[in-house]
């Protein structure tokens, strides 16, 4: 199991109406045309990153924390009810696309979890968009 094979599937999972990025694609700031987008966020963790637990003398579990972003709009004066609607149907379209796929092609010992999801204002290097932030939290053996 590998970690670095299941962030790579996750960024190519086929969203409905979404542009997903892999990590290793990601332009840095997103362009009005690229969005909505999906952007693999490890440098913000919310304090949990990686953590090793529960090793044994036959394996040893990883616990993995990010977020996952999902950038819909560029700043505007204020969010529209619009624009909120549109977030709710790419957030089905989101876990559409994940339930077809919980383990990363077997990359994860157990399912994928979203621990939480929010919506608001989401800085994405230097600018701000408007957007759905999902914290992920899987396990591999390693």
């Amino acid at each position: 199991m590998s970690l670095k094979l299941a962030i790579d599937r996750l960024g190519v999972l086929s969203v409905t109406g979404v542009t997903n990025f892999g990590l290793d694609d990601t332009p840095g700031m997103i362009h009005k045309n690229d969005l909505p987008a999906l952007v693999i966020d490890l440098a913000t963790s919310g304090g949990a990153g990686i953590q090793s637990a529960n090793i044994g003398h036959s394996k040893a579990e990883t616990t993995v924390a990010f977020f996952h972003r999902l950038l819909v709009d560029m700043p505007r004066a204020k969010v529209s009810q619009e624009l909120i609607y549109q977030s709710l149907a790419h957030v089905d379209n989101y876990f559409t696309a994940i339930k077809g796929d919980m383990t990363m092609n077997g990359n994860l010992s157990q399912p994928l979890r979203v621990l939480s999801i929010s919506f608001g204002w989401i800085d994405w290097y230097g600018v701000k968009y408007y957007g759905v932030s999902f914290y992920h939290n899987w396990v591999l053996v390693t």
